[in-house]
């Protein structure tokens, strides 16, 4: 069966994406379309940082498909409802989302989407200084009360988190197998943390949980954050060199989730000359 593909050829200046306009993607959704997906055929990458990078080609996972909390260690412990942060997570007007807590070890903050994803930007407007240390956690089936009954640390990055600058900084991996949707019945203490949906009356969405913890506390500034941007990469590719080219020439159609309401590129290294050229299609 052949298919018809839009073509988009664009450079791009930015890791991934700072920020959730549409003028930053490769493609939207189509207007008055009855499809249901991005389809991505054909794409090349060219690298043009003049450094060696990492690459991948995938979507922007919709904002509505997320929320952002900040995680209080003692309060999980004590059963207190998780600070919700979304609204100010998903916007850029300030850059007053907070990141850790000065001299306090383990505190954090939280992404819970609906869909697994493997690639989180967060522009940072103050930076976490000094000495943070970072770990991350994801959400895994109940196994009893307590953190690590219910968390499993994640440890193999493309990207560290990494917040002791400001600008875009990404947190990139791949999502593992045993990720598991935090369920109504485990969004309480000591298991998965407490739900604020659950003490309004409203039964929580099943979620997938990123847990990231300042292991070891900033010494002086806690970091701060003005907005998130979540992604679902495909073919993440380590030591691209520069000058070199990415490519899916007569390559498998890539279906994207379809909660991914645009196209994205991202690498580790911006330069206004790293450019995308793709192929897709939007199918029911």
């Amino acid at each position: 069966m052949n298919f018809s593909y839009e073509t988009e050829s664009k450079a791009w200046g930015t890791k991934f994406l700072t920020s959730h306009s549409d003028l930053l993607t490769l493609a939207t959704r189509p207007q008055h379309s009855q499809g249901t997906r991005f389809v991505i055929g054909e794409f090349s990458i060219h690298n043009r940082s003049a450094e060696t990078v990492i690459v991948g080609i995938g979507g922007r996972i919709e904002a509505s498909a997320w929320r952002f909390y900040t995680w209080d260690e003692s309060e999980y412990a004590a059963g207190t409802v998780l600070t919700e942060e979304t609204t100010d997570a998903q916007s850029s007007a300030t850059g007053d989302v907070n990141l850790d807590t000065v001299a306090t070890n383990s505190d954090g903050f939280v992404i819970a989407s609906d869909v697994p994803f493997n690639i989180a930007s967060l522009m940072i407007s103050q930076a976490s200084t000094t000495g943070t240390v970072w770990t991350v956690y994801y959400s895994t089936a109940s196994a009893g009360t307590g953190f690590s009954s219910n968390f499993t640390q994640l440890t193999n990055f493309y990207v560290d988190p990494d917040f002791s600058a400001t600008g875009e900084r990404l947190i990139w991996f791949d999502a593992p197998a045993d990720w598991h949707r935090v369920m109504p019945a485990t969004a309480l203490v000591n298991r998965h943390g407490r739900s604020d949906r659950q003490v309004l009356g409203y039964t929580p969405n099943p979620q997938y949980l990123m847990v990231v913890k300042s292991a070891t506390a900033p010494a002086t500034t806690r970091g701060q954050m003005s907005i998130c941007t979540l992604g679902r990469m495909f073919l993440s590719t380590e030591n691209v060199q520069d000058n070199d080219i990415l490519t899916n020439i007569g390559g498998i159609d890539i279906y994207l989730p379809p909660v991914c309401d645009a196209i994205a590129a991202a690498t580790t290294t911006a330069n206004a000359q790293n450019r995308v050229d793709v192929k897709w299609r939007y199918a029911g």
